[in-house]
């Protein structure tokens, strides 16, 4: 498609229990043209037929569909993680497989995160918001060690609605923006913005 372009950076989005309203919120308080693409991993049932990319698409002018295996992650598009399926990145490309069986708790955020910040780096960022459980901090550990950047939603604002899985990426000592979710898209510009300029280059891919 005419305009299609890489992204400058690519925001891997974690979202479990009381997700939906966080990832809403996030995605109205984002411009529709940040040259980011976004990666939205939750842990939706498998079996469901997920709805979460039509309602999620009521929030954004951008392009929200379900992720394909296979596809590039373009700038400016908004790729669900469809249930029962497990993503990784490679060469900017989201590689798709069927959840398999585990003995522990399965951690698909961790999983995509760590992919995130291999195939990134510094152009890797990592945001967590309402969720049980601590999936996504390992990821958060991931993407720092990289050089990328790591945020996590805060109560303060629009409180997530299970703090549980915010907080334990926060607890790690390595989220750089703690924040409410309606602060976060205009904290991520911005740092795209002091990115491009110490790196001295306009950041078009």
């Amino acid at each position: 498609m005419a305009g299609e372009r890489q992204p400058t950076f690519i925001v891997g989005i974690g979202a479990s229990a009381g997700g939906v309203e966080a990832l809403g919120e996030l995605l109205r308080a984002t411009p529709a043209d940040t040259g980011f693409g976004f990666v939205v991993v939750t842990h939706a049932e498998a079996g469901r037929e997920s709805m979460l990319a039509d309602i999620l698409g009521r929030s954004t002018a951008m392009p929200v569909r379900e992720a394909r295996d296979g596809e590039s992650v373009l700038a400016d598009q908004v790729y669900i993680v469809p249930a029962g399926r497990d993503a990784a990145l490679a060469g900017g490309t989201l590689r798709l497989s069927p959840t398999g069986p585990s003995e522990g708790a399965h951690h698909p955020i961790d999983a995509f995160l760590e992919s995130l910040a291999q195939d990134q780096g510094e152009r890797a960022i990592a945001v967590i918001l309402s969720g049980a459980g601590s999936d996504g901090t390992l990821g958060v550990r991931a993407v720092k060690e990289a050089g990328g950047l790591t945020v996590a939603q805060t109560a303060n604002g629009t409180a997530p609605r299970h703090a549980a899985m915010p907080q334990s990426a926060i607890a790690t000592g390595l989220v750089d923006l703690p924040l409410p979710v309606e602060a976060i898209p205009a904290k991520l510009v911005d740092y795209a913005a002091r990115f491009a300029a110490a790196s001295g280059t306009d950041d078009e891919r």
